[in-house]
């Protein structure tokens, strides 16, 4: 039961190859008290039950011993860091999967190469340790599996908490990646105890790819899955962003040209009763300047721009904000009008936002549009406060719920490259600047 094999050496050598997995993995889950004493009490538990297992030479055996390290591992995680057992089941099973892959692809050089006379490396077998093995086979061992691990780690590993994957996982993907490895493992280990009864070396090489492309479907099982949910979310709520936007245009158009008509009527009564009253000039003035506030909508030769325009400028003018605009509205007659609501009413909503808060003291927002040299430039400009985390050229919401906001930016992007236009924003100084360029087929 405890013969000095290569099975019963390869164990200790698993465990290590799965713990550095788990490492980098897990490397973003939030530590526990003491962490590095409790490092030291889980290795000697994992590396304990690593030798202290049974062997037994059958293939059902072997992958019972094996998950059974697995589970060891995933409890020993739960006791280094205070997170959810569904992160740390996620975390453990990618890295069961990359410690998986890296060993199929190790097998598959070894029997391509035919360093072991074209046999795999009896590493599940009963035969002597290090039989096959040399300087040259270790060499590419670390190798193959340093490469492995470098690259998972850095197109998945290292980008878990940014992507927010974690929180997108479901049952149903842990459950069909968890298939998927258990399938694999199994046929792993009864092609490893079959390949010494004269397996065709062809044989080998199509099941260790086909063990290898396994892996990779997990991977895609478990992170590609649940980021296409994600962006498939996001557009349905654009989508239905954008067909509110286009109800509240048509309202806001409605309003805007209803007040115009009867801030314009009212006006005309407010100087024929002051004619026949005795009111004075000075009152009569000062009511024809409120009156006049709500009659003086931006004109820009283009009527979506001038009810959108208006609509914010209204809204800037009840909180005190100073709302610059020198705007070219017949340079932009290329676009939709429900494109020109959504674009315009989330940079200037993302504007007042951030002069609204407390701490900015210049309450500003500059407009320009203009055409120059063919081209379309919209740029805005406004002060802000604190500071902005920027991912994939996009400041990230400032709000403390994330998951219902920060779709605007995500609409003005949509709309911009609708039309082949180029957005760029940035934040220094406490101005922020957004800017937008469309080409010039649309300016014609």
């Amino acid at each position: 039961m405890y013969e000095m094999t290569s099975l019963f050496w390869y164990r200790p050598i698993f465990m290590a190859e799965l713990i550095v997995a788990e490492a980098l993995f897990s490397s973003g889950l939030k530590r526990r008290k003491f962490f590095f004493l409790r490092a030291l009490a889980a290795f000697a538990v994992c590396f304990g039950l690593s030798f202290a297992f049974p062997v037994a030479y059958n293939a059902i055996y072997c992958s019972f011993m094996f998950f059974v390290f697995f589970a060891c591992t995933v409890l020993m995680q739960k006791l280094l860091f205070d997170d959810t057992w569904g992160n740390i089941i996620y975390c453990s099973m990618a890295a069961y999967t990359m410690q998986h892959m890296s060993y199929q692809l190790y097998d598959l050089v070894i029997v391509i190469c035919g360093l072991n006379g074209g046999a795999p490396l009896d590493t599940y077998g009963n035969g002597l340790f290090f039989a096959g093995q040399n300087a040259l086979t270790a060499v590419i061992g670390l190798f193959v599996y340093g490469l492995v691990y470098w690259l998972m780690y850095l197109l998945f590993a290292s980008r878990l908490r940014k992507w927010d994957i974690m929180k997108l996982k479901t049952p149903s993907v842990m459950a069909l990646a968890a298939v998927i490895v258990f399938i694999d493992i199994v046929f792993s280990a009864v092609v490893s105890y079959s390949s010494g009864d004269g397996f065709n070396r062809t044989h080998l090489i199509m099941l260790y790819v086909y063990n290898i492309v396994c892996c990779l479907l997990c991977f895609y099982v478990l992170f590609e899955m649940p980021l296409r949910k994600k962006l498939e979310s996001e557009y349905e709520t654009v989508n239905r962003l954008r067909e509110k936007e286009r109800q509240q245009y048509e309202m806001s158009k409605e309003n805007i040209n209803l007040i115009n008509l009867k801030c314009h009527d009212l006006r005309h009564q407010i100087h024929q009763i002051g004619t026949r009253a005795a009111i004075s000039g000075e009152t009569m003035d000062e009511i024809e300047k409120i009156v006049s506030i709500y009659d003086s909508g931006v004109k820009t030769e283009n009527n979506a721009l001038d009810v959108i325009l208006t609509e914010k400028s209204l809204l800037c003018n009840s909180a005190g904000i100073r709302f610059s605009c020198i705007v070219d509205g017949k340079s932009l007659g290329f676009m939709e009008e429900t494109d020109l609501y959504s674009l315009f009413g989330n940079i200037v909503d993302n504007a007042i936002e951030a002069v609204s808060d407390p701490g900015v003291e210049e309450k500003l927002i500059s407009l320009t549009v203009k055409r120059s040299d063919g081209l379309v430039s919209v740029n805005v400009h406004n002060y802000y406060c604190g500071k902005l985390d920027f991912e994939n050229g996009l400041p990230l919401t400032t709000k403390k719920n994330k998951s219902y906001h920060g779709y605007g930016m995500k609409s003005i992007k949509r709309v911009v490259e609708k039309y082949g236009g180029e957005l760029s924003v940035s934040g220094k100084g406490g101005i922020f600047n957004l800017n937008i360029v469309f080409p010039a087929e649309n300016t014609i």
